[in-house]
């Protein structure tokens, strides 16, 4: 009791600190009455005018790589320019109370010189007030789109409508202004706009192909889109910002996995929808990364031997396990071009009817595969026993189909006499009519249906195609009609009622090669995420999945094997051209030409099947050529250079070690 024995005894000095303490607590006390009893409802009508808002956030996609780890597609950091309208609504008030005084002005200027009796309403209506506001509100954000605009040297122009959409439906988020900054704007930005009310630089993740077209048509490319997978994790958003979605490739076919799993924030906005605070409750998760069977440097030979003129395609193959190591399509595209957006004239350009760039060929399109299909013939004729190697056949340089049309099939071979060997390597069109007629049309058929032609290959890309391939028993053809005697004749050279994609045609070389395994196309090696710093794999794709394997005795199958290695080692052959060094390659010639439509024009499809080495095959290469001179002169060149930089990649392989293959 010393303080109250010090108040009694008149200690001045200690009184006033009492009194201090005393009028203190009744200030606190009349604040917190002020505060819960008087303006309670003031809160209250506060708590109720306010409201969340969940927004959808973006993961940052996957990415996706070749074998040996380079990379084919990442995300980047986009900047972009925003506005934020809330932190505009003192600009917004300014510029209405100043129109909204001109207005006032007029009317009283205009009443001067009005009877009385007819003078206007100097105080304006509701609906003028609001129109006022609207726009009031698009000049401020005119002027900084403006201002933008002039700073970065960028066109951009705001209109009324693009402006009073976002005011009215997504007040509480950014509005965005100028997208994918260039690095100079980005230090523009920051010199003379960073100061400016409501304009805020935002970073994004952004798709990106470093390697530009290289593997375009595997990779696909990516569409914009502002809605979610119908599989979000159960969340329900009130708003979605800006994504993008793969469409076809890669990209398409893996997209929920190189997605990721979206994030969350929740804004806190007012009556007005204003934005007043925001908290990110839920982190995105990044999407996995897509490791493919592709080899990049091997890819883009095959594009280059292309060209960007042909049209065409080249896949190369793994033929011990089914291993796509390229798969080139041309002409083709950049996908950098769908991102953020694609402009009307590229579209129209990639879109070309013509020349089709956005057009797989090498396993969306369908051919005649011309006397390449002769393998697929010989080895029918050989296993039903209508085929001696050794006998002779003697050619007339053509062979008739119809005597009562004069119908016949030209040979380019010429006249002569030609035994297996030799009417395989110059590819005679007489031998092969005959023999097929004599094997019978539902023995060729079983045999081609051994390599599962006309089915799709199971790629993974939405890319793929069936292509056609008569069935066992057909009699008539696929465009109607009964079957005849020429039909078969001209299946037997690989032409007519036969659609194939370069890829079928790829598969079936490989299970040549490696002694009659047909494989499962594999694009797709595996799928890993990053687990803190750690690669982890979240899936995995076997190699050398077989579909079929060939029901064909040896001695026939190294009959083909070796008369296509006659066909490039010999100096008859048709397929010369792709003789090379180190290795002795296997191939077979093919070009089937065809009338189109009712015009009858003629269409030229040139390929070359082949594969290599012939003493220890691993590697088979189509190539395939719309339009080519021949299968020997335009696609056998076309072969050899891929060959040339598989070898290469064989010997950089031995001299670097295993982890030049595996890669990291």
């Amino acid at each position: 009791m010393l303080i109250v024995d010090q108040l009694k005894r008149g200690d001045p000095k200690l009184r006033w600190l009492a009194l201090g303490v005393l009028v203190g607590m009744f200030v606190l006390i009349t604040g917190l009455w002020f505060l819960q009893v008087v303006n309670y409802k003031k809160y209250e009508r506060n708590l109720i005018e306010q409201s969340y808002r969940t927004v959808r956030l973006p993961a940052v996609r996957g990415r996706i790589l070749d074998r040996n780890g380079v990379i084919l597609a990442e995300s980047r950091p986009s900047y972009n320019v925003n506005l934020y309208l809330e932190e505009l609504r003192p600009a917004f008030q300014q510029q209405y109370r100043l129109l909204k005084s001109n207005a006032v002005h007029r009317i009283e200027l205009e009443n001067k010189s009005l009877p009385a009796d007819k003078k206007k309403k100097t105080r304006l209506t509701f609906a003028q007030t609001e129109e006022l506001g609207r726009q009031a509100r698009f000049m401020v954000a005119n002027n900084l789109v403006r201002r933008i605009s002039e700073s970065l040297a960028i066109p951009v122009q705001l209109t009324e409508k693009q402006f009073r959409k976002h005011y009215e439906e997504k007040l509480s988020l950014p509005m965005p202004i100028v997208e994918n900054l260039s690095s100079t704007n980005v230090a523009r930005f920051a010199e003379s706009l960073s100061t400016l009310p409501g304009v805020d630089l935002q970073v994004q993740s952004l798709r990106s192909y470093p390697s530009n077209q290289l593997g375009a048509h595997i990779l696909g490319y990516m569409t914009r889109t502002e809605k979610a997978p119908n599989e979000e994790e159960g969340i329900e958003f009130d708003y979605r910002l800006p994504d993008f979605k793969g469409a076809v490739g890669i990209e398409g076919a893996f997209d929920e996995q190189l997605r990721g799993v979206a994030g969350a924030k929740s804004l806190l906005v007012n009556n007005m929808q204003y934005r007043q605070a925001e908290n990110v409750w839920l982190s995105p998760k990044p999407g996995d990364d897509v490791i493919l069977t592709i080899d990049a440097q091997i890819q883009k030979t095959a594009e280059s031997s292309l060209g960007m003129s042909s049209r065409g395609a080249i896949v190369v193959m793994d033929v011990r396990n089914g291993d796509v190591l390229a798969m080139a399509s041309a002409p083709t595209f950049d996908p950098n071009s769908f991102v953020p957006t694609i402009t009307h004239a590229e579209y129209a350009k990639i879109n070309d009817v013509e020349t089709k760039p956005m057009l797989n060929r090498a396993s969306f399109a369908i051919y005649q595969p011309g006397s390449s299909f002769k393998i697929v013939v010989a080895l029918a004729a050989l296993e039903a026993g209508k085929l001696n190697p050794h006998e002779q056949f003697y050619s007339k340089g053509f062979y008739p189909l119809s005597s009562r049309y004069n119908d016949r099939m030209d040979c380019t071979a010429g006249a002569g006499y030609f035994d297996f060997h030799r009417a395989f390597i110059k590819s005679c069109n007489c031998y092969f009519a005959d023999h097929g007629l004599n094997t019978g049309l539902d023995n060729i058929l079983r045999m081609g249906h051994q390599f599962c032609l006309g089915q799709k290959t199971g790629l993974p890309t939405r890319q793929d195609v069936a292509g056609y391939f008569p069935a066992v028993g057909t009699r008539k053809r696929n465009m109607g009609g009964a079957w005849t005697f020429g039909d078969t004749a001209n299946l037997s050279i690989g032409q007519g009622d036969i659609a194939v994609t370069p890829l079928q045609m790829t598969v079936m070389t490989a299970a040549i090669a490696n002694g009659g395994k047909v494989f499962w196309p594999r694009l797709v090696d595996r799928l890993e995420s990053d687990d803190n710093g750690f690669r982890k794999v979240t899936e995995s794709f076997p190699a050398g999945r077989v579909r079929n394997e060939l029901i064909v005795k040896p001695q026939n199958l190294r009959l083909v094997q070796e008369a296509m290695r006659d066909d490039v080692a010999d100096s008859e052959g048709t397929g010369k051209g792709a003789a090379m060094s180190g290795w002795q390659v296997c191939g077979k010639t093919g070009t089937a030409t065809v009338k189109l439509g009712r015009s009858m024009e003629t269409s030229r499809f040139t390929w070359f099947v082949s594969y290599a080495p012939f003493d220890s095959p691993r590697y088979a290469v189509v190539a395939m050529v719309e339009g080519g001179a021949s299968g020997g002169g335009t696609c056998a060149p076309m072969a050899r250079r891929v060959f040339e930089a598989l070898q290469k990649m064989e010997q950089n392989s031995r001299v670097a070690g295993p982890n030049l293959v595996l890669g990291n």
